[in-house]
């Protein structure tokens, strides 16, 4: 989630070159980096150190956290006079990947998000549940990854929303 306020803060400082008069409409993904610090054993996954040591319900602690704190900047950002007020924003859960998601934490995640950002869904902030929407998809994932069909799908989606 703290990438998302910085995201939409970025957009809103954006004063040369006319940006300020241009239509966006930002797609917030959230959940693997909260994932990742769960089981991940690489050296790219240790980004987010408050969540290192931490037990799978910490970790969803911290997730609703950061959902609650975020969901005020993108009511403001996305509903009327935000700069997405024309389009308005797009919030994934993280999607689904039988091969990866094994451990536990992503469903953990999964529910949360479906659990709890229902209270901050509208017109102008909507949720895509891209987990039950790649479960149904044919095509599973690509060594961690949604494979370039269910990107497509997932894309066709987001551009007929609203």
């Amino acid at each position: 989630w703290d990438e998302a306020n910085l995201g939409l803060l970025a957009i809103e400082g954006m004063t040369e070159g006319n940006w300020q008069k241009s239509h966006v409409f930002p797609v917030v993904a959230v959940g693997l980096w909260y994932a990742y610090s769960k089981g991940c054993h690489f050296p790219w996954c240790e980004t987010r150190p408050a969540l290192a040591g931490l037990d799978t319900e910490g970790i969803v602690d911290k997730f609703l956290q950061g959902m609650r704190r975020t969901a005020g900047t993108l009511q403001r950002f996305c509903g009327p006079n935000g700069r997405a007020e024309k389009h308005g924003c797009t919030v994934m859960s993280v999607e689904y990947c039988s091969e990866y998601y094994k451990n536990p934490i992503y469903n953990h995640l999964h529910e949360a998000m479906r659990a709890h950002f229902q209270e901050f869904a509208s017109m102008a902030v909507r949720y895509f549940d891209v987990w039950s929407f790649t479960e149904q998809v044919p095509e599973d994932c690509l060594y961690g990854h949604m494979t370039p069909a269910s990107a497509a799908f997932m894309i066709q989606v987001l551009l007929s929303s609203r």
